[in-house]
């Protein structure tokens, strides 16, 4: 019968046009029955309260005084206070009176289908409610922000283990412990947007001790390489989910905030966490590697500028890799430049389009110059030790020059997340870092490497030992672009086929730096226009 009752109750809410809350013989009877429906009937009570609020919200937020579990008019008693004060029936208003609608929702925020993520919507619209004292006050007293960051990380534990094989497998129905944690941070960021400042702070503060400093952080820092693996990957897939505030608070903890340039020998003890997950780029485990280059290819792909800034902008800004010149136009003949590094293949323009279109739709809508939160970007003096300091272009980009330097000693699998890293990096809109990464004539200091001056090592090293196999070179190389668009995991038969993979992956890597490239052109082309 109960349910009946609820059931109608919340059809009458939903179809109600007229503000008719405020009356005494409509908000009374609700209270009565949000008391008396506790711990029975979820799905059809948990539609009712979320009806509710969504009523709450269109009327009057200030209605909310009716609703609380103490006020003048009402007989009902506290909803957690009703066995300790059960004389609590009338009087005047308390100072501590709460919210219950939020306190009768609390409950059900953690279940898993359709009645949890009813309930999840329905914190949402209350917490957006969080002007009124009432709401304020449950929040606080029921400890929302320690209740959500301890269940983000039960069900961070409960989630299966993960391979490297697994870094890029789709995401499919049947992974509902990952799809329950992905949309309970989801919930968490939508709690934090809709939050007043501190009550958003205490949310984020609890999730950052709680979840990011406690759980996440020690599983990225354990001795286990199998659990670092899945943390990592996992890391990866529910990063682009999040939004806002919590995504800046998981980047910070991950790379930290630091605004200064880097130094060759500065040490880990402020930035350990970002520097271990850096250095893993070019890790011995080729499993460990190719997780973490999937990691820094999700964070590159999010186009944050605050971790832009901390991985690679903050030391170009002083221009210190840069001998004096007068700026010239690349133009075209960069492009050119990077097609004719591995003419190895029959048709080395074979594709190029493709990868021209998919350039130009990444990077067609982005500003010229990116903003940064970081405003204005710091000088040159802001290098410790001053500006005369030798240039490093940072641990990130040094680690991933390692890395390419070494592409023939490598995984097919392992180079591809490499390229693909480097690739992601080159479409970020910053003018420094284009320079850094596409322009093959740019006056760089001698000593210093770039993708190009890489490119073009490895193209006189894949001569010299492409002259030890001869023909055997020119047969394998159509098996190798079959078995490159078939197969990510295949173990080389002979040295001559990983050579003959890894120049046909180089070229490919070409065609993308160079289509990049020309995307730019292209696009500053338009927008002169």
């Amino acid at each position: 019968m109960r349910r009946t009752v609820l059931v109608v109750v919340s059809t009458l809410l939903r179809n109600l046009s007229a503000p008719l809350l405020h009356h005494m013989n409509i908000h009374k009877p609700l209270c009565r029955l949000i008391t008396s429906s506790q711990g029975e009937n979820h799905s059809e009570f948990v539609s009712l309260l979320y009806t509710l609020l969504l009523k709450l919200q269109k009327e009057d937020p200030a209605l909310v005084t009716l609703f609380s579990s103490i006020d003048p008019y009402s007989e009902v008693e506290p909803i957690h206070n009703q066995r300790n004060l059960p004389h609590a029936k009338t009087g005047p208003p308390h100072e501590h009176s709460e919210f219950m609608v939020l306190c009768a929702l609390l409950p059900f925020i953690n279940l898993d289908g359709p009645d949890g993520l009813t309930a999840r919507r329905g914190l949402v619209l209350a917490v957006e409610l969080s002007s009124q004292p009432e709401v304020r006050e449950s929040i606080k007293t029921a400890q929302l922000n320690l209740r959500v960051a301890e269940e983000a990380g039960i069900r961070f534990r409960k989630l299966p283990p993960l391979d490297a094989s697994q870094a890029n497998r789709p995401i499919t129905k049947h992974d509902t412990l990952y799809i329950s944690f992905r949309e309970y941070l989801i919930f968490i960021g939508q709690l934090v947007s809709a939050a007043p400042t501190d009550i958003q702070s205490l949310i984020t503060e609890a999730f950052h001790v709680r979840f990011l400093a406690n759980i996440l952080a020690p599983a990225l820092l354990q001795s286990a390489e199998a659990g670092v693996i899945s943390a990592t990957i996992y890391i990866a897939r529910f990063l682009p989910a999040l939004k806002g505030h919590l995504l800046d608070l998981v980047l910070v903890t991950l790379f930290g905030d630091c605004m200064e340039c880097e130094r060759l020998n500065d040490q880990d003890d402020e930035n350990l966490l970002r520097n271990t997950l850096i250095r893993r780029l070019d890790a011995t485990s080729e499993n460990l590697a190719i997780a973490t280059m999937t990691l820094f290819e999700a964070v590159v792909s999010l186009g944050n500028d605050s971790v832009m800034y901390n991985l690679v902008i903050r030391n170009l800004q002083s221009k210190g890799h840069l001998q004096p010149y007068i700026p010239q136009q690349e133009g075209i003949d960069g492009v050119s430049r990077f097609l004719s590094l591995f003419p190895a293949c029959q048709a080395p323009c074979e594709g190029y389009e493709g990868y021209l279109r998919d350039a130009y739709a990444a990077m067609r809508l982005a500003p010229t110059q990116q903003p940064t939160t970081i405003s204005p970007f710091p000088s040159p003096l802001m290098r410790r030790g001053g500006p005369s300091d030798a240039f490093y272009e940072g641990l990130f980009l040094h680690t991933l020059f390692n890395r390419l330097e070494q592409l023939f000693d490598h995984s097919l699998i392992s180079n591809i997340r490499l390229t693909a890293v480097l690739t992601k990096l080159a479409r970020y809109s910053h003018p420094l870092l284009r320079d850094f990464l596409l322009v093959p004539n740019l006056p760089l200091l001698p000593s210093l490497r770039s993708p190009y001056r890489i490119l073009l090592q490895l193209a006189e090293a894949a001569k010299r030992k492409s002259n030890r196999f001869g023909k055997e070179l020119r047969n394998l190389l159509d098996h190798t672009h079959q078995q490159l668009a078939t197969t990510l995991f295949t173990v080389p038969a002979s040295e001559a086929q990983g050579l003959l993979e890894g120049l046909v992956l180089l070229e490919e890597f070409c065609k993308e730096l160079a289509a990049t490239l020309h995307a730019y052109i292209l696009i500053t082309t338009t927008r002169l226009a």
